[in-house]
């Protein structure tokens, strides 16, 4: 299989144009420290004001005309298999033998949950 570049001698330069996402992510007037980890930035307290959440931001799916067309209709659909099963099932910690809800530990685990 051969690509034909052709076409491409009508033009004197090639241009390619990136979002700098790694500028929008890590811009200190948007975002106080950061790179430094803190969920809490995100919450509304009266001490501190909630920074725009990054995933309202949307540029990890795509700018412009190279927007994700399903980003909205993923978005909602995780929402409602989230509260379907949560509205579903009881979610909560295993017993042991005496009854006695034991927390699992909160280890880090680089595999997949199937």
């Amino acid at each position: 299989m051969s690509l034909n570049l052709a076409f491409l001698s009508n033009f004197d330069c090639i241009t390619n144009v990136n979002g700098k996402l790694r500028l929008v992510f890590n811009d200190p007037e948007r975002y106080r420290d950061p790179q430094v980890f803190n969920p809490d930035r995100y919450l509304d307290t009266p001490t501190h004001k909630a920074e725009i959440d990054p995933t309202l931001l949307a540029f990890s799916v795509g700018m412009g005309r190279r927007f994700c067309p399903g980003y909205h209709f993923a978005q909602s659909y995780v929402f409602l298999s989230a509260a379907q099963i949560l509205s579903t099932f009881n979610v909560s910690p295993p017993k042991n033998d005496a009854g006695v809800e034991v927390v699992p530990p909160a280890d880090f685990d680089m595999g997949h949950i199937s």
